[in-house]
């Protein structure tokens, strides 16, 4: 927390943050408070683990298209592609300025985690794959 504040200071924008120190269990509020969600993220090997909880929170988000792979540009989130933060900026504003465009942002990030990343699909899977594991076994 130290360091974020002192780098905010640095960048002159400490004025203009306001950050929150919380537990685990007032993330999920948090979260959906939230008018956007920011994945600043340039590039993951896999998927940020807050872009699942952005997703279930069906809140807008604006994401770099590197660390953003599961979202679809436009439909589940807004991807930046130039990895630049101009381009990020740009948006960001994009979002702010359009309210129906977040909307639609939102509901779609929470119907897709609700339809394709939910425990319960996980654990379809996890059953499909158990069983054609012991099928192909038996034989």
């Amino acid at each position: 927390r130290g360091d974020l504040r002192q780098q905010a200071q640095a960048m002159g924008v400490l004025g203009q943050m306001i950050i929150v120190e919380a537990s685990f269990d007032k993330v999920p509020a948090l979260l959906k408070s939230a008018d956007i969600l920011l994945n600043p993220r340039l590039v993951c090997p896999g998927v940020p683990q807050k872009l699942l909880n952005y997703m279930a929170a069906g809140r807008p988000i604006v994401s770099f298209a590197g660390s953003g792979r599961i979202l679809e540009h436009g439909k589940t989130g807004l991807l930046v592609y130039d990895n630049c933060p101009e381009g990020f900026a740009r948006g960001l504003l994009q979002v702010i300025g359009d309210a129906e465009l977040g909307r639609k942002l939102g509901t779609g990030a929470q119907t897709y985690a609700a339809q394709r990343l939910s425990w319960s699909v996980a654990a379809e899977m996890l059953e499909t794959a158990f069983d054609a594991a012991l099928a192909e076994r038996s034989n």
